[in-house]
């Protein structure tokens, strides 16, 4: 009576890989929103409330509507650098990616 098998196996198998499905789905779904969102922020529709970004030696920052300009000084630059040397390559990569896609995307908006 040790290989008795339990009552209902085939349903429960049913109900857990349904459930399973609709939660990957339910998932998938979210993502598809989130994107959805996020590209209509980006592109202008919306307006984005953190904004930093580097431009002549300074570092210029629109945080919640305040703007400020920080100066990048020469022994910043250099830890900078070697900080940027340390980083591995995969993650210097994604960096380049990201840059080229901004590059990318003012080019298409200009």
């Amino acid at each position: 009576m040790s290989n008795k098998k339990t009552r209902h196996s085939r349903l429960r198998i049913l109900f857990v890989s349904a459930f399973t499905t609709f939660c990957i789905l339910f998932m998938c779904a979210g993502f598809m929103i989130a994107d959805y969102n996020s590209r209509k922020m980006g592109f202008g529709y919306g307006s984005l409330r953190i904004d930093v970004y580097a431009a002549e030696e300074q570092v210029k920052a629109n945080i919640l509507g305040r703007k400020q300009t920080l100066d990048i000084t020469e022994s910043t630059e250099k830890w900078a650098g070697r900080i940027w040397n340390l980083l591995p390559p995969g993650v210097r990569a994604v960096f380049w990616f990201f840059e080229g896609e901004c590059d990318g995307v003012s080019a298409l908006i200009e």
